[in-house]
C-alpha cells in the first residue's frame, strides 16, 4: 500500500546522491503531495504538491514532470494566416513553463473565428492518447488579444492495472490530460487556426521543441 515504511531504493533514481536524502514522516506534511514507488517496491519519494490518490493501491506506477523545468523553444515566432480580408497573426515566444505572445485578428466582411492550440500525442503504459491545450481564443472577436500560456502544474499519470489506460483514470479522477516529458510520441506542435462559418478552416502549423532543463530535483524527500 502508499501507507507503509519503504527503505531506500537505489535503483529508484540512477547514481542517486544518498547525502541529499532526508528522513520525512507523512504526519509531518501539512500540504497536498503524491507518492512515487521504486521500480522494485523498496523504495518510496514524497513529491509535494498534489495529493492524487487517497486509500491503499497495489502495484501503482506514476510518471512525473515539472513542465517549469522545460524549454518551450518553437520553430517560427510568427505566423499568418489570410482569407480575403481576414489576417489573423501569432507571435510564439519561448519561455520556460510555456509559450507566450500575442494574437492580432483583422476582420473583413463576415464573421471570422480565430484560436491558437497546441497539439502532440503522449504514451504512457503503451497507450497513447491525444493532448489538445487551447493557448488563446478570442471571446468577442477583438481585434488584439494577449496570451501566456504557462503550463506550471505539475501533470501526474496513475496507472492502475492492466484493463483501465491512464486516460481513463486521469478521467475518472478529475485531473486534467496531462502533458508528459519524454513519453511524447511525433511531434509537438502549436496550430493557429482562423474558421470562417460555411467555408473553410485554415491551419498553420509550427513545431514546438523541448527542452529538458532539468531531470528531477536535487533534493529527493524519502521515506526511509
Amino acid at each position: 500500500t502508499l501507507s507503509g515504511l519503504y527503505s531506500h531504493d537505489a535503483f529508484f533514481i540512477p547514481n542517486s546522491d544518498l547525502s541529499k536524502v532526508k528522513k520525512i514522516k507523512l504526519s509531518d506534511i501539512n500540504k497536498d503531495y503524491f507518492i512515487v514507488l521504486s521500480k522494485l517496491g523498496t523504495g518510496a519519494a514524497v513529491i509535494p504538491g498534489f495529493k492524487v490518490w487517497e486509500g491503499k493501491s497495489k502495484g501503482v506506477i506514476v510518471v512525473f514532470l515539472k513542465p517549469q523545468l522545460i524549454l518551450f523553444k518553437p520553430n517560427e515566432e510568427d505566423v499568418v494566416l489570410k482569407y480575403g480580408q481576414h489576417i489573423a497573426e501569432a507571435e510564439i515566444k519561448p519561455r520556460i513553463g510555456g509559450i507566450e505572445g500575442t494574437v492580432y485578428v483583422y476582420k473583413g466582411e463576415g464573421k471570422c473565428y480565430v484560436e491558437l492550440v497546441l497539439v502532440c500525442t503522449v504514451e504512457v503504459e503503451k497507450h497513447p492518447f491525444k493532448v489538445r491545450l487551447v493557448l488563446a481564443k478570442p471571446k468577442n472577436m477583438l481585434e488584439r488579444f494577449n496570451y501566456s500560456c504557462s503550463i506550471s502544474e505539475t501533470y501526474v499519470v496513475v496507472t492502475y492495472g492492466k484493463n483501465l489506460s491512464p486516460i481513463a483514470l486521469v478521467r475518472k479522477m478529475g485531473l486534467k490530460t496531462p502533458l508528459i516529458m519524454g513519453m511524447v510520441k511525433g511531434e509537438v506542435i502549436v496550430e493557429l487556426k482562423m474558421r470562417m462559418p460555411l467555408r473553410k478552416i485554415l491551419t498553420k502549423k509550427v513545431r514546438i521543441n523541448l527542452v529538458k532543463l532539468h531531470a528531477l530535483p536535487l533534493t529527493y524527500p524519502y521515506i526511509l
